[in-house]
């Protein structure tokens, strides 16, 4: 007899689980509006059903899809989570609903990016991640939303949970690292920029190691920059930065790096000569004559068979008014150069 109550007893309780769902008219109401396509009717009576029988699992899933329909993706969110905590028996659904929305909204997402409409870009993609919080690409894309949007610790939140789900993923890294740099958080690149490294293509690797050189003397250590080129062995990378501020006319910034580049290569070098020349042509386009000036003393006492060098001192002699010097150094050009 005891066995026969032992065995029965599962039976028994798996059919009072059974009527429990089947009884619950509010249930059975919701999966009717379900099918009539009644999403808010039917969000209604899921939210009873769960009132009556709060352990009702698949009244949370079906309640987390009609508030997918309703556009009420929070309450969605919460009604899947719900439902997995509860049992697995219905994660590929929840997944299944999430991941179809989430699909739709990245999409409108990007459609509002790529329309220039950061604002509801990044309206969408927050309304994506409630559902789907799992998906590294929409964290990345909504990083540079408000990226542009100058929203930049929103910026740096996103970038951060990106890598917490992917933390080697490149583009994700390399992007994050430009972003504090851009906006003067150059210590805090640097550790971006080392983890982008051990992950790059072999030839970005060492351009990028000179990016952060850069952002040492950006940062005021001055030690660790040095340090930093002499470990790399070259200012290629530098004088490029160089050249490149200087193309776009950004001559404070092409001086600072043209003299970092004079004070780590090496005395007498071809990169220290190129370095010190474009130092005095950009203090000359900046009308700092005696900068100028003072350089281009420099260098003809180091490389004193340079025409080049000796004409542009003799400019900047004319234009410091300076007559006798410029006459000059014009002079030694016009020798050297016959």
């Amino acid at each position: 007899m005891r066995n026969f109550l032992r065995l029965s007893l599962p039976a028994f309780t798996v059919l009072l689980i059974g009527l429990s769902c089947a009884g619950n008219p509010n249930f059975i109401g919701g999966k009717n509006y379900v099918k009539q396509g009644v999403w808010d009717k039917a969000a209604n009576e899921f939210e009873l059903a769960i009132e009556a029988d709060p352990s009702n699992a698949e009244a949370y899933y079906y309640l987390g899809w009609a508030r997918t329909e309703t556009g009420e993706f929070q309450k969605a969110a919460e009604a899947f989570s719900q439902c997995r905590a509860m049992s697995d028996e219905f994660d590929e659904q929840c997944d299944q609903k999430a991941k179809s929305h989430f699909d739709n909204l990245a999409a409108q997402g990007q459609q509002a990016k790529e329309a220039g409409n950061f604002k509801l870009a990044a309206e969408k993609f927050d309304l994506a991640l409630l559902l789907l919080d799992s998906n590294v690409d929409a964290f990345l894309y909504a990083a540079d939303i408000d990226a542009q949007m100058g929203n930049i610790d929103e910026a740096v939140a996103m970038y951060e949970r990106a890598l917490e789900l992917e933390p080697e993923n490149p583009g994700g890294l390399a992007n994050y690292a430009l972003l504090l740099d851009d906006n003067g958080r150059y210590l805090d690149a640097i550790p971006v920029y080392q983890r982008y490294i051990e992950v790059a293509d072999e030839s970005h690797k060492e351009a990028v190691r000179g990016t952060i050189c850069i952002l040492y003397g950006k940062a005021g250590d001055e030690q660790r920059e040095l340090e930093c080129y002499q470990e790399l062995g070259n200012v290629i990378p530098l004088l490029n930065k160089a050249h490149e501020a200087y193309q776009a006319e950004n001559y404070d910034e092409a001086v600072n790096l043209y003299s970092t580049v004079r004070r780590v290569s090496e005395p007498g070098s071809e990169e220290y000569f190129e370095a010190s020349y474009n130092t005095m042509v950009t203090y000359y386009r900046m009308e700092d004559f005696g900068n100028a000036i003072e350089i281009g003393e420099t260098l003809v006492e180091e490389k004193a068979n340079d025409p080049q060098v000796w004409r542009l001192l003799g400019n900047s002699y004319s234009k410091a008014k300076r007559p006798q010097d410029s006459l000059r150094a014009l002079k030694k050009a016009e020798d050297l150069s016959r």
